[in-house]
């Protein structure tokens, strides 16, 4: 929402499926990874959206678990791209 940094979710080349979401810091011109939790083998990020203060950066996922896909949702700092906590 500031316009300072960017939220990229990269999708692989043949699927719509990918467990790549990196912040571009647009004065910098630099990117950092996020250290989105990884479940599982099969995670699937969806979506992301910064908080209105471009705070915390919310990643929801799909994960597979046990043989169904739980649905997750991962807070990240938006400066830092660290975990926070999930749900």
């Amino acid at each position: 929402p500031d316009g300072k940094k960017v939220a990229v979710k990269m999708d692989e080349k043949f699927a719509d499926e990918s467990d790549d979401v990196v912040l571009w810091d647009m004065a910098a011109k630099t990117f950092t990874n996020i250290e989105a939790k990884h479940y599982s083998e099969e995670y699937f990020a969806k979506s992301i959206a910064f908080s209105p203060d471009s705070k915390i950066l919310a990643v929801s996922s799909e994960v597979l678990l046990t043989n169904s896909f739980t649905a997750k949702i991962q807070l990240l700092d938006a400066n830092t791209g660290k975990f926070i906590r999930d749900f």
